[in-house]
């Protein structure tokens, strides 16, 4: 047991040291970056797919250049999220 945690705290102690060298730092750095914009991206595709269900709202976005974009390259995730939302209405009495 103890030559096992030694050998993954040696394990840990390169790994540590490889990811500090100048190009893996950077290239982790931009990956970094690039999977966070990515997320971003996704998240406001949502959102504005959601808003754009509501009555008030989606006049409101069809105002914005950005909204219509993402309205207009999101077709079949707006259809998918009204036809989820009528299905979950139809289910609980009451709404």
């Amino acid at each position: 047991a103890a030559l096992a945690r030694w050998l993954v705290l040696l394990a840990g102690s390169l790994l540590h040291l490889v990811g500090e060298l100048p190009v893996l730092s950077l290239v982790n750095h931009w990956a970094g970056a690039l999977i966070s914009l990515a997320k971003t991206a996704v998240i406001l595709v949502l959102l504005v797919n959601l808003l754009s269900l509501i009555p008030h709202l989606s006049s409101l976005l069809s105002q914005s250049l950005l909204a219509s974009e993402v309205l207009r390259l999101s077709p079949h995730l707006l259809d998918f999220t009204s036809t989820l939302l009528l299905r979950l209405g139809e289910g609980s009495p009451g709404i």
